[in-house]
């Protein structure tokens, strides 16, 4: 049946206010699937990622502007990164934060209204060094939530931590160009080292 041949690869949970969009079935009530680089949504499945990590990185200003919708997991994080980095340097630290798509699968289905719900997944790696004698002697705090990885409070050479994040968008069709939307996430901390 058809309940037999799906299989769960991934998740990720819909945002306060956001709703699926209605998927488009064909005749044996399958979904459709978009090919890698389809050309009728305003962002192709393969581009989703990618773009997004861009647009984490560098903000509501960088060449993806007006691609994605602002927010909490795109233009905000930008913003947070450039205060971070601002304040690591004002302390004495080298910080950066860098989103890769990595060998992630991702997933497009059509959506009724001719655009894309597509899903996939981003590596958050954030790295943080002493530039300063200062800062090295001080050394870096192990956030908690790293323990794990670590094992130590305090770190003295590098702290990079790294995380995974799964989301879903909505991608409009192309001959209705608007900005995609993220509707749902999930991450959490995969890796953490540090010395």
């Amino acid at each position: 049946s058809k309940a037999d041949d799906w299989r769960v690869s991934s998740t990720a949970q819909l945002l306060p206010g956001q709703e699926l969009p209605d998927i488009q079935l064909d005749p044996e009530g399958y979904a459709t699937a978009l090919t890698p680089d389809d050309k009728s949504v305003t962002i192709s499945p393969q581009l989703m990622g990618p773009m997004h990590a861009t647009v984490a990185e560098a903000g509501a200003t960088g060449v993806t502007a007006g691609l994605i919708s602002p927010g909490a997991l795109t233009t905000d994080v930008a913003t947070q990164i450039a205060k971070a980095r601002s304040d690591a340097k004002d302390s004495g630290y080298g910080y950066d934060s860098i989103f890769s798509q990595g060998d992630y699968p991702y997933y497009a289905l059509r959506t009724r209204d001719g655009g894309a719900l597509i899903q996939y997944a981003l590596t958050r790696t954030t790295s943080t060094i002493p530039r300063t004698k200062a800062a090295k002697d001080d050394g870096m705090p192990v956030p908690a939530v790293a323990h794990w990885g670590i094992g130590k409070n305090v770190v003295y050479t590098t702290l990079k931590l790294v995380e995974t994040h799964l989301y879903a968008a909505i991608v409009p069709k192309a001959s209705a160009p608007a900005p995609a939307r993220v509707i749902a996430h999930d991450g959490a901390l995969t890796k953490a080292s540090g010395s």
